[in-house]
């Protein structure tokens, strides 16, 4: 007897659902399972009836081996001597990408993880998959473009070796769509404005001599360059033109695409070397010695992976090589001696720092963000020759990962700076009359964005639900605490339905567009993530309860010191929780807690101060 074979119809952006329900209006039998949470959600909201994914697959988040076999893969893959043809100038043109891909790669093994369970299930005999309809800029990371169809690359890849039929049903975008004549038309004439304010200032405004390039944005430099009479400027950010007024002619200011320096010689140099990387790469064949660096508990994903690497030698090599050669010119023309990196690991900051170093440019990179602690991860290395770092922690954990002491320096962060005075009290009465604080026990609960990585600080909306899921716990156990629920800052239409905000109590506050510093100000403790608000809430002088995964150890000198409290379960939360609503309690953890801040941080609202000593003391280029 011949067993009829189901029909699978796989979604996972909220678009895909119309097409889904003229293929059911149709009259076609379908078993429907989404991937994304708010999808799903969406589908109960319709009266679609699915098979939730969590019922036919366990995610392999929260596991240290797939986090550690997507991190070698994205570290080592460039290294590797079968791609020792892969540079230029005797910099690695993988190197900048390896952030980017090991995201990529996280999240290409969650999905394989899943895929391998939902189509082992019995009676599958064909799958359909829209493509994504996202779109993705002309300009985007080279990751961007993959990670918009990680879905169907390896829903094909699975149902392949599983024999089963596979339809990819179209959608937009399309790779690198076109830019318009018009579009053109306003570049052209946004470059020509450039170049004619760039032409002016240098032509009526005196040099100096402290000639400081930078890509990071104004508003992190300005707290200290607004001090230095004797600097220039020049900016790869030319969006920054509108926000920087009348700096751009006090610090004479010069804005430069990285690629604005790259000659017609230098472009013909750039094709011939990708060209001479496309055919090195055509070389390796299907199955390279490199390939068994992408197999994840036996299951190899490297065909999936080979496409974006591929995209990234034969693609991008020519800009990565126009851009070097682009930015020496720039380094020379404008006889640079200092380069100020917004994060020397990312991107093309990376190729800024290596061309530094190859002039004998000093550059610092400004620490934006709490530093990794794992040194398999990415992020774990320091490619411009200083680190302006928070303290003594940062350059600790900097230690371990192999970089001299004497290229960490201490200096703060401007960021914090103002976190060293007190929020005015007209303000914050106003503030607190306009949430409705009146006077009880306040918590701040930072909640978590859906990211697109394994990391232990990442969470797919299936992990955000989760959280979710325990505040709201966390609410009901304690009912006269007040919440206030700040997402990260910006629009996430998961914490827009009403699916959400209906698990917590009417009248529970949503703050992410609140002033962060008014929010410490107001509650009297926080619960958070990992993320920075645990630093800015210690400064606050506020108790902070980390939640976190298992497997998350980013704060483990914080945990040891006594400086946060740190639960790693719902049950932890709610008995730390119960502990923090004695102020006793809470009044000794803030007392750990700037001692902790005493002696592993430079935040007492000097740091502008710090960073102009150190951008000064750094020695000249010889």
């Amino acid at each position: 007897m011949n067993e009829r074979k189901k029909k699978l119809y796989i979604v996972y952006e909220l678009e895909h659902l119309p097409q889904l329900e003229a293929r059911l209006r149709a009259g076609e039998e379908l078993e429907v399972i989404a991937l994304d949470f708010e999808v799903e959600l969406e589908l109960r909201k319709r009266g679609i009836v699915f098979t939730p994914l969590r019922s036919v697959a366990r995610s392999c988040e929260g596991q240290r081996e797939p986090i550690e076999v997507t991190r070698m893969a994205a570290n080592e893959w460039y290294k590797h001597p079968e791609l020792a043809f892969f540079a230029h100038d005797g910099i690695l043109l993988g190197e900048p990408h390896a952030g980017p891909l090991h995201h990529y790669f996280g999240m290409l093994v969650y999905y394989l993880v899943l895929f391998e369970q939902i189509l082992a299930r019995p009676g599958i005999g064909r799958i359909f998959i829209p493509e994504s309809f996202h779109t993705v800029g002309v300009e985007a990371d080279p990751t961007a473009y993959f990670k918009e169809r990680l879905q169907v690359d390896v829903a094909q890849l699975i149902a392949e070796r599983r024999g089963i039929e596979i339809e990819v049903i179209p959608a937009l975008p399309k790779r690198g769509t076109r830019y318009s004549a018009w579009v053109r038309i306003v570049e052209t004439a946004t470059r020509c404005i450039i170049g004619l304010l760039n032409i002016l200032v240098t032509l009526l405004r005196k040099p100096r001599p402290l000639k400081i390039l930078s890509t990071d944005p104004w508003a992190r430099i300005e707290p200290f360059i607004k001090d230095m009479p004797d600097t220039e400027l020049v900016m790869t950010r030319r969006k920054e033109i509108p926000r920087m007024g009348w700096a751009i002619w006090s610090k004479r200011v010069r804005f430069h695409h990285p690629l604005d320096f790259a000659d017609r010689a230098v472009r013909k140099l750039a094709l011939a070397r990708a060209e001479e990387f496309a055919r090195a790469w055509d070389a390796l064949g299907d199955t390279p010695d490199i390939s068994k660096l992408f197999v994840y508990n036996g299951s190899s994903f490297w065909p999936v992976a080979k496409q974006v690497l591929g995209s990234i030698v034969k693609d991008y090599a020519e800009d990565a090589v126009a851009t070097i050669e682009s930015a020496k010119a720039m380094l020379r023309r404008y006889r640079i001696n200092r380069v100020l990196l917004f994060g020397s690991t990312k991107g093309y900051n990376n190729l800024w720092a290596r061309v530094a170093e190859r002039l004998n440019i000093p550059s610092v990179e400004m620490q934006h963000a709490l530093e990794v602690t794992e040194l398999s991860h990415p992020y774990a290395r320091l490619y411009s020759r200083y680190l302006a770092a928070y303290g003594a922690l940062t350059k600790k954990h900097y230690e371990q990962f192999g970089v001299e002491p004497r290229r960490i320096i201490e200096v703060g962060s401007p960021r914090f700076d103002r976190y060293a005075e007190p929020v005015p009290p007209r303000e914050l009465e106003a503030a607190r009359a306009r949430l409705g604080i009146d006077g009880g026990l306040t918590a701040l609960v930072t909640l978590p964005a859906r990211g697109n990585s394994l990391e232990p600080s990442s969470f797919t909306s299936h992990s955000v639900a989760d959280s979710v899921d325990t505040f709201a716990g966390l609410q009901k156990k304690f009912p006269k605490l007040r919440l206030l629920l700040r997402p990260r800052p910006g629009r996430d239409s998961l914490y827009e339905r009403q699916e959400i905000r209906g698990m917590f109590a009417a009248g529970t506050s949503w703050v992410q567009d609140e002033d962060l510093r008014m929010l410490l100000a107001l509650c009297d403790f926080v619960v958070s993530g990992n993320s920075t608000v645990v630093l800015e809430a210690m400064l606050m002088h506020k108790p902070v309860l980390l939640y976190v995964r298992p497997i998350d150890q980013d704060f483990r000198e914080f945990e040891e010191a006594g400086a946060v409290m740190v639960a790693r379960t719902p049950q932890e939360l709610l008995q730390h929780a119960e502990a923090l609503l004695d102020q006793d309690a809470r009044t000794a953890l803030v007392a750990r807690a700037e001692s902790f801040l005493q002696q592993n941080f430079v935040f007492n609202g000097k740091a502008s101060t710090r960073i102009e000593e150190c951008i000064r003391e750094l020695p000249a280029p010889r």
